[in-house]
């Protein structure tokens, strides 16, 4: 067959048959690209079957006894994308593009550790880059953000900044791209402001005996943050204003404190508000254009309530007046807070908080045991307690429930040691 065709090619040349030969010649191609399609098709699509049998194997192992209840709101592309990365799940994307360049500035005991793992997680999933520091989970604070703080790698630009650090925004784009966004999240001050006294264990640097201590320190602040010599004394004045990079000489005007609440507004594309922790997750959603399977969560690096101290009236007035550019701050934001909600339509976010906490309360019945205080692997601040989960067994090997539920100091190790894998073939600084 392949030699009568040769020489009837030949005998076309020598009859000079060019339009029959560039006809002949265009057939060809076209069944070898037709043969070299189907090939591919059927290997893809074997391959495909392959990989979806495995996951539903695996998901038959690892979740075992998930209910129905579970298996309703997580089908099994969804679950197959946390058994194997290389699934692509890119089908259940809305129409929008998704944003993989995200600066998130963790701002101190407002349920941003929480956040900061929903975002690891997708950065993670897409092989994103990480702005980390070179050792624990703190970038150049309480100085403002400069790249001389980080674990450099041999790129000009990263892809996610999720640690805490103090806002710089000419400091954050020197290792990020212009289109990066920026997002944060606020809580009430005064419940805030007891958080911190709390937990970074204010009385014993500041000397203050008795059951009372946040009440005592509120007769007298100036005096006793003039005679600390803690780097954390600069941040106990409107600490939200500081870690948003506000000068502390500027915080006592109220003008100059509005100007600054403007600029935070026009370079933020989303202040959320920790009172309204999943209305703020389904905003974040929406700008970023991701799936609402990614925002499941439990609340990470929460103290226990014996460890909450009550806050009397009168000390709830003084902190108040203390903490006045931070009141303006929270006033202002729950403002375009909720704009931004009524702009995305009350009840389609009622619907949509709705569906994340059926989907959050399924995923926590399918991986948690139990809850536990001050497990070996979280760190916590003497006599304070902070809650950490047991896993069920099977779902240790669950990358969801192991992820979901990773502490902050861990995953930033892991991050560290991922990347440095990534780019261990070439010289890097600080690692």
């Amino acid at each position: 067959m392949t030699m009568l065709f040769v020489k009837y090619t030949l005998s076309l040349f020598r009859r000079r048959q060019l339009p029959l030969i560039i006809g002949l010649s265009v057939c060809i191609v076209l069944l070898v690209v037709v043969k070299f399609h189907l090939h591919t098709v059927s290997v893809s699509d074997s391959r495909f079957m392959s990989l979806y049998g495995r996951g539903l194997n695996r998901e038959k192992r690892i979740v075992g006894g998930m209910d129905d209840n579970s298996k309703r709101f997580f089908p099994d592309d969804y679950l197959l994308s946390y058994y194997d990365d290389s699934y692509d799940f890119n089908n259940t994307r809305t129409p929008c593009k998704p944003i993989n360049k995200v600066a998130f500035l963790k701002m101190h005991k407002c349920g941003s550790s929480t956040v900061q793992n929903i975002i690891i997680r997708h950065g993670q999933r897409f092989n994103l880059t990480f702005v980390l520091p070179p050792k624990k989970n703190i970038i150049s604070y309480p100085a403002p953000f400069h790249k001389s703080a980080i674990a450099r790698l041999p790129i000009k630009s990263y892809d996610i900044l999720t640690h805490h650090t103090r806002f710089s925004k000419e400091g954050i784009l020197d290792v990020m791209s212009e289109d990066t966004v920026f997002i944060t999240i606020i809580r009430e001050p005064v419940a805030m402001f007891e958080s911190i006294f709390t937990y970074f264990r204010m009385p014993y640097l500041y000397g203050i005996q008795g059951p009372n201590a946040l009440d005592t320190f509120f007769e007298a602040p100036d005096r006793y943050i003039f005679m600390s010599h803690s780097e954390t004394a600069y941040s106990m004045r409107n600490p939200m204003l500081f870690d948003l990079g506000m000068r502390i000489w500027d915080m006592g005007n109220r003008e100059k404190t509005l100007q600054y609440l403007k600029y935070i507004d026009r370079t933020f594309s989303l202040v959320m508000v920790a009172e309204y922790f999943d209305e703020s997750l389904i905003l974040m959603k929406d700008l970023f254009c991701w799936s609402l399977d990614d925002f499941v969560y439990v609340s990470l690096n929460k103290r226990s309530t014996d460890s909450v101290k009550s806050v009397s009236v009168e000390t709830t007035v003084r902190m108040r007046e203390w903490n006045s550019g931070d009141v303006m701050l929270y006033e202002y934001f729950n403002h375009t807070f909720w704009e931004k909600v009524h702009a995305f339509g009350l009840d389609r976010m009622q619907e949509e908080v709705k569906l994340l906490r059926e989907k959050r309360d399924a995923v926590y019945e399918m991986c948690i045991e139990k809850q536990a205080d001050n497990t070996p692997r979280m760190w916590h601040p003497l006599g304070i307690k902070v809650g950490d989960f047991i896993l069920k067994k099977g779902a240790e090997n669950n990358h969801l429930c192991k992820r979901m539920t990773r502490p902050e100091l861990l995953y930033t190790d892991m991050l560290r040691k991922l990347q440095y894998q990534k780019f261990k073939r070439t010289s890097l600084k600080n690692f």
